[in-house]
Parts: structure tokens; C-alpha cells; sequence
């Protein structure tokens, strides 16, 4: 395998050509790189695209180790009473009731109360997969009440009406609005205060407005959220912070 020599450090990289591909592509991820190459690409080609991008393949993959290893601590490594779950910028405890074989609940296999803390209860056989993927639904589902509620109550302040409201995994941005007046967020907001929510709601609503981001935009969202600064800095700082397993890994042409 390949190598790129940045100072000290050698980083192995795997070519893979692709009928697909017109460019040259590189994919980044904490313990790989990649190259995605057109077939018939010459070594020499490929092999100085990469030198002349190791200082940003070194970066990316500095800063993506950095960030996976951050986010070690934001989900429980295991689903058992103890674990810590973030929720609405806290990391809040975890407690798991184990149905006996003979207990007579008629309920899911797996069901999810929030009581000052996270209370799950689940049959015996029911591993770590399934509560982590139970409450996952639980947080999808609580964050798409908070953020129509949010809508609900903004929206009319501003005048607009969003075609939709759609609450889904995105990547790498927290909300959008489309052309036709969609709004969409990111789920795992939930992992944010409940007051970066409310700026990322009204951010995106006051896109219905003006779509781009002049000082007409931040004045509209001023007048319903005097702090929207604190809060978007709360959010750049801790994006990385926010998330519930893994990072996405970065490209480059």
C-alpha cells in the first residue's frame, strides 16, 4: 500500500478505481484514506494529487481522531443502569429494568420513560442494539414535538408558513430551507440546550424571509431571539459534541 510522508508520520492510503468517477477523490475517515481514481489514471497522477493535499489530509484526519475520540463520552459505551445519554445539552443517567421471563407485561420489548433520567425497560434477552435503537426513537421522536411546537409558536411572530417540517439525519448541518419552503433539522438538536433548538428553528424560519444571510436576516432573528449569537456560538463550539455514535468522513476533489 501506498504511503504519504507528512514530517514523521506516514499515513498508508488505498487507491480504488471506479468506472464511476471522472476526478480524482479523496475520503478521509480516523484511521483510513482513500482515493477514489478513474480507471485508466496513471500512479505518477494519483501519486501527486495526494503530496500536493498532505497538509489537508493530515488536518482532516488529526481533526476527525480528535473529534471521534470526543465523542466517546457523549453515548454509553453500554446500555446499563450508570451510563450517562445527552439530552438538551445535560448528560442525563440511564436506568434499565430487566422483565423477568414470567412477568406479565403485555407492553414492546422495549420501552423508554424519561423521569429525571432516561428509564428503559426491556426483556431479559434484549441486548444493547435494541435499547440504544429504543431510545434513539424516543429522542427522534421528542425533538420533532419540540420542533413543531417551536414552528407553531415563531412562525406566526414572522409571518411565514413552511410548506413542511421535517426533523431527520442530516449531514453535517443542523437545519436547511429549501426552495419550495421545506424546512428541515437535524434530530440530534436534541442533544443541544433547548435554547440552540429555538435558534436553529428561527434561523431557518427567517429564511422564508430572506434566504440569504445579510444584516436584514440577523436582524430578524434579533427581534425573536435577542442572544441568537450566544446560542449559534454555543452550537459552533460544540457541534462536535452533539452527536449520538461516530463521524462522517470528509472529502476532497
Amino acid at each position: 500500500m501506498p504511503e504519504l510522508v507528512v514530517g514523521r508520520t506516514r499515513i498508508p492510503y488505498l487507491v480504488r478505481r471506479s468506472r464511476q468517477t471522472r476526478r480524482l477523490r479523496l475520503v478521509v475517515t480516523p484511521d483510513r484514506v482513500e482515493v477514489v481514481v478513474p480507471e485508466g489514471q496513471t500512479k505518477d497522477v494519483v501519486a501527486d494529487f495526494v503530496r500536493r493535499r498532505r497538509e489537508w489530509i493530515y488536518t482532516e484526519q488529526e481533526r476527525l481522531r480528535a473529534r471521534e475520540a470526543r465523542q466517546q463520552g457523549v453515548g454509553p459505551v453500554r446500555m446499563v443502569t450508570g451510563a450517562k445519554i445527552p439530552y438538551r445539552g445535560r448528560m442525563m443517567r440511564l436506568r434499565v429494568t430487566r422483565r423477568g421471563a414470567t412477568d406479565d407485561d403485555a407492553g414492546s420489548a422495549v420501552a423508554v420513560a424519561y423521569r429525571n433520567g432516561f428509564c428503559v425497560t426491556a426483556d431479559a434477552e434484549e441486548g444493547d442494539a435494541a435499547l440504544r435503537a429504543a431510545v434513539e426513537a424516543w429522542l427522534k421522536d421528542r425533538v420533532k414535538r419540540d420542533v413543531r411546537a417551536l414552528v407553531g409558536r415563531h412562525a406566526p411572530r414572522l409571518g411565514v408558513t413552511p410548506k413542511a417540517v421535517r426533523v431527520m439525519e442530516l449531514r453535517r448541518i443542523w437545519g436547511s430551507c429549501g426552495q419550495g419552503g421545506v424546512l428541515h433539522f437535524n434530530w440530534k438538536l436534541i442533544f443541544a440546550p433547548k435554547a440552540v433548538l429555538e435558534y436553529a428553528v428561527v434561523h431557518e424560519l427567517a429564511h422564508l424571509r430572506h434566504r440569504d444571510h445579510t444584516p436584514t436576516f440577523w436582524r430578524t432573528v434579533g427581534a425573536l431571539v435577542g442572544d441568537y449569537e450566544l446560542r449559534r456560538e454555543w452550537l459552533a463550539k460544540k457541534e462536535d459534541l452533539l452527536d449520538w455514535s461516530g463521524g462522517d468522513p470528509r472529502t476532497q476533489e
